[in-house]
């Protein structure tokens, strides 16, 4: 099994619940809001080499020549290229690196969510870096989420402006998440409360640590050897002493008994 996962590395053009999954939550309710999956893989009509995940009512008309976002919709998009590539919206220029996620959210209000599924009990170490990637995102906020199982906000940040860029590290014990429980990537509109030029770069990854479990042998093992060094030394002690204790007795006694007389 895995014990590492990353959202661009690990990109998927099938999208069920399994470790990765890709969908949305509905206006004001980020947290807790049902996660809708996205159900509609488009590429981009101009070749661009960009692939958007969106729920049905965003993909484009073929004959409009226009990618999903141009429909104000929420979506994933993923570039397939091995090389930086710039997908023109009307004026805007959004610029992905090789293989990079981008996260936009709809203008509806609907939040756009990259959601990670625990395989296995254990505590996970968090790396994540949001960055504004479109070149017309001068005065723009969009908001950044991070949801532990659709109830708590681990994180939540607003990233203004052209090239802004906010990172979050877990604390080095990790973050403690059950099988099959829930951590959320999300973007939303923001302090502005518009979609216009939040695209926003997503670079997450996750790491699963020790968990105590795994802990516990070499813990008794050390725990183990202690009691017997111990045991050994007292022994040695013991062994040591008892032979210092018959020397003394020797060195003392032995001129008494030579310079006794015997006696008929």
């Amino acid at each position: 099994m895995a014990s590492a996962w990353s959202l661009s590395a690990d990109f998927s053009t099938i999208n069920s619940y399994t470790v990765w999954s890709y969908g949305y939550k509905p206006p004001g309710y980020q947290v807790t809001g049902s996660f809708v999956l996205f159900t509609h893989l488009t590429l981009d009509p101009l070749d661009s080499g960009i692939i958007f995940w969106t729920p049905p009512e965003n993909v484009p008309n073929p004959q409009n020549n226009v990618n999903p976002i141009h429909e104000d919709g929420p979506s994933i998009s993923y570039n397939l290229n091995p090389i930086t590539t710039i997908l023109d919206v009307g004026s805007s220029r959004i610029i992905y690196p090789a293989h990079s996620i981008n996260i936009h959210p709809s203008c509806d209000g609907k939040f756009s969510v990259a959601r990670f599924t625990a395989p296995v009990d254990g505590n996970y170490a968090l790396s994540v870096i949001f960055t504004h990637i479109d070149d017309h995102s001068n005065f723009t906020h969009t908001g950044g989420y991070i949801i532990y199982n659709n109830s708590m906000t681990l994180w939540e940040t607003d990233i203004f402006g052209i090239g802004d860029l906010k990172s979050y590290e877990s604390a080095e014990s990790g973050i403690t998440v059950k099988k099959n429980e829930t951590i959320d990537f999300i973007i939303g509109n923001g302090l502005d409360n518009t979609c216009y030029y939040d695209s926003t770069l997503a670079n997450v990854e996750i790491r699963l640590l020790l968990n105590n479990s795994t802990n516990k042998q070499p813990l008794m093992s050390t725990i183990l050897f202690g009691f017997g060094l111990g045991l050994f030394c007292y022994y040695i002690s013991y062994v040591l002493y008892s032979r210092y204790k018959h020397w003394k007795n020797t060195s003392i006694y032995e001129p008494l008994m030579a310079n006794t007389v015997a006696h008929p």
